[in-house]
């Protein structure tokens, strides 16, 4: 039995389809990376804003991310985001405890291929 010309139109169809189903999922945002466990735990005795400062000096000197950063909803803490082309790569957290130290908090959207070592080092860097 020999393909028809139609035949060769679906299989691209589907492929496209498939694709473009396969990046809308692969997209997440900062809620989504919060959802699941952090990646990194860290304590420091900065403030949420010296830490969160830092962060966003020391990710932002070598990403090719764009850069957020401010203070959390409740105006407790201090958030600092990593936005690639696919949504929130990476999401940090800075909460003061009650002990006077702050809590960092940092999710990685893909630990494939290594990522996240360079920004756990950089978020190392800062305490």
């Amino acid at each position: 039995m020999a393909w028809h010309p139609w035949d060769w139109i679906m299989i691209k169809r589907v492929m496209f389809l498939s694709a473009a189903v396969f990046t809308m999922a692969a997209c997440s945002t900062m809620a989504d990376l919060r959802r699941d466990k952090p990646d990194l735990e860290l304590s420091t005795h900065k403030t949420p804003d010296d830490y969160g400062m830092c962060l966003s000096t020391a990710w932002g000197s070598t990403s090719i991310n764009n850069l957020q950063e401010g203070w959390l909803p409740d105006k407790k803490g201090y958030n600092v985001s990593l936005l690639g082309g696919m949504g929130a790569d990476a999401v940090m957290d800075a909460e003061p405890q009650p002990d006077g130290s702050t809590k960092v908090t940092i999710w990685y959207r893909s630990k494939a291929f290594g990522y996240g070592a360079r920004e756990t080092a950089r978020a190392k860097s800062c305490l």
